[in-house]
């Protein structure tokens, strides 16, 4: 607390003692900086003061931003670019942005991010790609993207798929092209498609179509998102297709076949449930996934990991699975 207000009295002095001459090129960012400071101070304030309560400090976060998880503090510290940046400094720039983003909340965007990211300019896609799903108000940063860009994006977005909206935006959902782009992806990219997965239906035309995501769903780590999207359609038996994925993928990596597993717990796989209460757990989503596979959404959110992991293995060889209700129950036996 007390260097921050230090901090905030020798910018304040610079501030006083610069306003008799030339303006400050940096003036505007070193305002800013008060601004923050200040956000910082009244917030701090709130905290240890007995006398006001919580709601005090949430109004401060809302007010100045503290709240959405972006350093804005960090955002300050960043050197400005020069006029003409080359590759390196574009990287170097970018990669200081991300960080200060690192833990934002999700679906918290920034006009600010918006304009410190436009002031690479045109003809760094190359650099900037890479960036892309950390810093999706690129598609909203004017003059970075631009319809000449196209091509070179098309090229990397199997490897970039958060840059298929941009894409999209000047070549229209139908674009050959883009769909051409779009297949490539799923079957190079083993990492993360979930940039694609909103927009998966819309390229299922045909039934060569519909087998060729069937698939990916087999054979691709990074399209466990699949079974969930195709599995209405009546050409789709979705117990099959997840058992032949199972076997497909019976030699992969841990991570990879926990992937997997976690798409499959409400399908009364038995090897998936064990799999992830044995070596998974990692993550809320999949602890909570495998939770609701013993008892009712409510239940299962208040249930511990440890919890869930003694359960299951206090009665695995008296638990059943329910299709309709897609959950493992006690049957002919009693519950320990």
């Amino acid at each position: 607390m007390t260097k921050l207000m230090n901090s905030a009295f020798c910018v304040m002095v610079c501030v006083l003692c610069g306003c008799t001459q030339q303006p400050d090129p940096n003036m505007e960012r070193t305002i800013s900086l008060l601004g923050e400071i200040n956000g910082q101070l009244e917030k701090m304030h709130c905290r240890t003061n007995p006398f006001l309560d919580a709601a005090c400090a949430d109004e401060t976060d809302a007010s100045y931003g503290w709240g959405d998880g972006i350093d804005y503090l960090a955002l300050e510290r960043i050197e400005p670019l020069s006029s003409a940046p080359v590759g390196e400094d574009v990287t170097r720039y970018l990669q200081s942005l991300a960080d200060a983003v690192r833990n934002r909340k999700p679906g918290v965007s920034s006009p600010r991010i918006a304009e410190m990211v436009a002031k690479i300019g045109p003809g760094h896609l190359k650099e900037l790609a890479p960036f892309w799903d950390r810093l999706p108000e690129a598609g909203a940063a004017a003059g970075v993207f631009r319809k000449e860009d196209v091509e070179e994006a098309l090229e990397r977005l199997p490897r970039y798929p958060a840059l298929y909206e941009a894409i999209r935006h000047y070549e229209g959902e139908e674009s050959p092209r883009l769909k051409a782009a779009f297949f490539r992806a799923f079957e190079e990219n083993q990492d993360d498609l979930s940039a694609l997965s909103g927009a998966m239906l819309a390229y299922i035309k045909t039934p060569e179509d519909l087998e060729f995501f069937a698939d990916c769903y087999r054979k691709n780590p990074a399209a466990c998102f699949v079974l969930e999207k195709i599995k209405y359609f009546p050409a789709v038996d979705e117990n099959k297709l997840a058992a032949e994925a199972w076997l497909v993928r019976d030699r992969d990596t841990l991570h990879n076949r926990l992937r997997l597993a976690e798409t499959q717990l409400k399908l009364g796989n038995p090897e998936a449930l064990a799999l992830v209460i044995n070596r998974g757990g990692e993550s809320a989503a999949q602890r909570l996934k495998t939770a609701e596979c013993f008892w009712e959404p409510e239940a299962a959110r208040a249930a511990s990991w440890e919890a869930v992991v003694e359960y299951y293995r206090a009665n695995r060889e008296l638990l059943v699975f329910e299709p309709q209700r897609k959950m493992y129950i006690i049957r002919n036996g009693v519950e320990q």
